[in-house]
């Protein structure tokens, strides 16, 4: 049985229920980011968990060089039809290190991480983010803010939407130290289960395994805007890291 990620990840619902996503507020955060950074023209990213590349497009139409990797193969098929010079996907397991330390900023964005159900398998991601930068590089970890999200879930939230001719039915839920959604989809005559399940980590359990992974956190924001982090009120917690000398 595949893992939920891998069945969820790859199947065609995953796009549907996510089309909402705000662009605007993407396309604003990578700019600051690149702003504050003062990344040169043609540096190399690594967008991590890139899906069909939306990001991985953003940053090349910035003049960046970028490398987008994902696990899903229906994804990675998507994202290599817009696939140009500077402008590249592979279909990778983001637990797998890399050879060469050859990208200036490597991307982990959106709550691309916390999938596994142990800290060593989750540490590889970051493992391997440490391995994909060269010495000068940093690695921004984008994740939600777990301390909010599970003040506000003080009883089960449920959801029912219609997009694209289905029902999707949501429903969101703590369970063992992670948060879960469960998904059912259906159309006139057939119906679809997946999860969602990502590791509830607070900002303090994410610096302990950066820093256990080779990193060292030297901000960390509280939003898209990058303003500062407040565990009560903040989205987000954003990390961003350099390699440990």
């Amino acid at each position: 049985m595949n893992p939920w990620y891998a069945s969820w990840f790859d199947s065609p619902f995953y796009p549907l229920l996510y089309k909402h996503r705000d662009e605007q507020e993407a396309a604003d955060f990578l700019d600051l980011l690149l702003q504050k950074l003062k990344l040169p023209q043609k540096s190399r990213i690594l967008d991590l968990a890139c899906g069909r590349g939306r990001h991985s497009r953003f940053l090349h139409s910035r003049g960046m060089q970028v490398h987008g990797v994902d696990l899903s193969p229906s994804s990675i098929s998507d994202a290599n039809l817009l696939a140009t010079q500077g402008l590249s996907f592979e279909i990778r397991d983001m637990r797998m290190p890399w050879p060469n330390p050859t990208f200036d900023l490597a991307l982990s964005l959106f709550t691309s991480f916390g999938y596994f159900d142990s800290d060593e398998e989750n540490g590889k991601v970051l493992k391997a983010l440490r391995t994909a930068i060269h010495p000068g590089g940093f690695v921004l970890l984008d994740f939600f803010n777990s301390q909010k999200v599970l003040a506000g879930l003080g009883q089960v939230e449920q959801q029912q939407q219609q997009i694209g001719g289905y029902t999707f039915f949501t429903q969101k839920r703590a369970d063992k130290g992670s948060i879960v959604k469960d998904i059912q989809v259906k159309s006139a005559d057939k119906e679809w289960e997946f999860t969602e399940r990502v590791r509830a980590y607070s900002k303090q359990e994410l610096i302990l395994l950066c820093t256990a992974a080779g990193l060292e956190p030297i901000q960390i924001w509280g939003s898209y805007t990058l303003d500062d982090f407040d565990p009560n009120h903040s989205e987000r917690t954003i990390l961003l890291m350099k390699p440990q000398l």
